[in-house]
């Protein structure tokens, strides 16, 4: 079903406005998504040759969802105590695998850095971490481009129409 041209040059400026306000409120999305999964990759990476279990370290919460059996959400607290004091910290983990189920996950840290602490199903999945927060950002640039592009030639479309 084909949608009618605006009526007017005034309303082609307001569906453009509009449309890039919806453009920039998803790229604000896509950047918060992305920005929050980049600290706990490059944290992940730094630490993975060396990550073992250690004394005081533990899980406190831990939480996955799956969507369609194929996208994975994890969310876990971790906590530590050691000879340098004590902390907490929230990760966040997203990739795609089928899976349907409980997932186990075991706190590990390096030794030498003990504050940079992550789980072993965060390690275990990086490289699909990592594919998955490119291809979601791949596919959110895409998407931006796309929008603005339909924008613009509806505008030029208008202006040669009236």
């Amino acid at each position: 079903m084909a949608h009618a041209p605006p009526a007017t040059r005034r309303d082609a400026l307001k569906q453009g406005i509009l449309g890039l306000l919806g453009v920039l409120l998803f790229s604000v999305g896509i950047a918060t998504m992305v920005g929050s999964e980049l600290p706990g990759i490059r944290d992940d990476l730094a630490v993975r040759e060396a990550a073992r279990p250690i004394a005081g370290l533990r899980v406190v919460e831990g939480r996955c969802r799956s969507r369609l059996m194929l996208i994975q959400s994890c969310d876990v607290t971790l906590a530590w105590t050691g000879k340098d004091g004590s902390g907490t910290r929230r990760l966040s983990y997203t990739f795609v695998e089928p899976h349907a189920g409980d997932w186990s996950v075991q706190a590990v840290a390096d030794p030498a850095r003990p504050q940079l602490v992550t789980t072993d199903l965060g390690l275990d999945r990086l490289t699909n971490r990592i594919v998955s927060l490119a291809g979601l950002a791949l596919a959110g640039l895409l998407l931006i481009v796309g929008c603005l592009l339909m924008i613009v030639r509806a505008l030029r479309w208008r202006q040669a129409a009236g």
